[in-house]
């Protein structure tokens, strides 16, 4: 209905203006025909703050709701009235808010001067979306407004019309000017008048700034960006502000922080435990304090027990290098699958022998070399194979041995076999490295058949 009476008095402002009547004939009027405000008590407020504003000319009765920043600042600017008002914020819904619905930020008993700053979008209270302000009216002397004691408060006005005591009226008094500041951005000036039929419509009964706020394009209000708030949270990231933004650039509406750190779950890199520093020596984004892995990514050099070890590692139980002795399990160059590659006692003429096997190891045994001939006879466990190569009177007889059976020490299944001496482990495809008796028995069964003594041609042909 005020806004019908507006539109009536914007029509008849053009109306005059074309016809060189004064522009202030287009200015807010209360239903007596009153421009408003009344006095010059608005305007110097605007000159002594730099404001570019005309008290009468500028005076809007909207927005009427707003969107609030991380941070709100509320400041008294001028208390010229009989009663004492409180001032305060509500959030925006389909009905009339009752006095539990406001929040009351500025106090009947605050002084000209107080400032406070609010986070309200952080505020459990708050529930999203546009808010509207209010002014509450007290008594006289004692009798100072607070909505949380109803017997104190004669009526409340509202930023949104409808939700005043006089709504219902045809052509209701005009209870709050708003000007936007021409000085700070997201600012605007409320000048409230406190009688509910009008009174002295200077509208500095009580006048409020407040900062942080802004209505683009409403209502309803469209959303701005916070220069404080970039992800959006609620939660300011500007050092210095009401709210400090437990995960900057990160969105979390709830800071939820488990371990108490300073740090929101949403973005600590150990939220069950406390690292404020957010250490994170390998760069997987797992802090160091909850990083179970070996953080200098070493694969190489370690020891281990019972299994396969790289050149150079050492086994727990069994052989490390190749040509040691040991003969328990541990995997070692030369084994398979976990077994022993073992050579145990000592080698004459470059050929390998083995004092015993465990477990299911690989392991040549038995091999000496005498006088230049290789005699090769025994066994070699692996899984239940065995293995005979032999060479008796200078000649080399080859064996073959084959591997059904599985190590007590990750399996090696396949076969073993024996050619020419050589001796290759089909579970692994390699040489073993710690010297095979079958090419050294070549050797020295061929070098005692070239020294063996030779008879005369003469000796050959009497014998025949």
């Amino acid at each position: 209905m005020v806004d019908m009476g507006r539109k009536v008095w914007v029509s008849v402002g053009v109306a005059l203006v074309a016809l060189g009547v004064s522009w202030d004939a287009y200015a807010l009027m209360q239903p007596n025909g009153k421009v408003i405000p009344v006095g010059a008590s608005l305007q110097n407020l605007f000159n002594s703050r730099g404001e570019s504003l005309n008290s009468v000319n500028d005076a809007k009765i909207e927005p009427p709701t707003f969107l609030p920043a991380c941070e709100v600042k509320f400041e008294v600017l001028q208390r010229n009235a009989g009663y004492r008002n409180s001032f305060g914020w509500y959030n925006v819904g389909k009905t009339k808010p009752t006095l539990a619905d406001l929040h009351e930020i500025l106090k009947c008993s605050d002084p000209v001067g107080t400032k406070k700053n609010v986070a309200i979008t952080a505020d459990p209270a708050y529930l999203g979306g546009e808010i509207g302000f209010f002014q509450a009216v007290g008594g006289v002397g004692p009798n100072c407004a607070d909505v949380k004691n109803p017997a104190t408060v004669q009526h409340v006005f509202f930023s949104e019309t409808k939700n005043n005591p006089d709504a219902q009226n045809m052509n209701p008094f005009i209870h709050l000017l708003i000007y936007e500041s021409t000085v700070t951005p997201r600012t605007y000036y409320f000048g409230w008048e406190d009688l509910i039929m009008g009174g002295d419509d200077d509208f500095d009964d009580l006048t409020t700034i407040v900062s942080g706020i802004q209505c683009f394009g409403g209502p309803p209000c469209l959303p701005f960006n916070d220069p404080d708030d970039l992800d959006g949270d609620g939660f300011c990231e500007t050092p210095g502000k009401i709210t400090k933004d437990n995960c900057a650039g990160v969105k979390n509406a709830d800071q939820l922080d488990t371990d108490s750190d300073g740090l929101g779950d949403a973005c600590d890199n150990c939220p069950m435990d406390p690292n404020a520093d957010q250490a994170d020596a390998d760069k997987d984004k797992i802090g160091d304090v909850c990083d179970g892995i070996d953080t200098d990514n070493n694969t190489g050099g370690g020891s281990s027990s019972g299994g396969d070890t790289t050149d150079g590692a050492m086994s727990t139980g069994g052989v490390g290098t190749d040509g040691s002795s040991g003969g328990g399990s541990g995997g070692t160059d030369g084994s398979t699958g976990g077994g022993s590659g073992a050579s145990t006692g000592g080698t004459s003429g470059g050929s390998m022998t083995s004092g015993g096997t465990s477990g299911g190891s690989d392991a040549t045994t038995g091999v000496t070399s005498t006088a230049g001939t290789v005699t090769a006879s025994g066994t070699g466990d692996s899984g239940g194979g065995s293995s005979d190569s032999g060479v008796t009177g200078g000649q080399v007889t080859a064996g073959s041995a084959s591997s059904a059976g599985s190590s007590s020490s990750d399996t090696a299944s396949g076969s073993d076999s024996s050619t020419g001496g050589a001796g290759t482990e089909s579970g692994c495809a390699c040489q073993t490295s710690g010297g095979d008796a079958a090419p050294t028995g070549l050797l020295l069964a061929a070098l005692a058949w070239l020294g063996r003594p030779r008879r005369s041609r003469r000796e050959r042909v009497a014998s025949r």
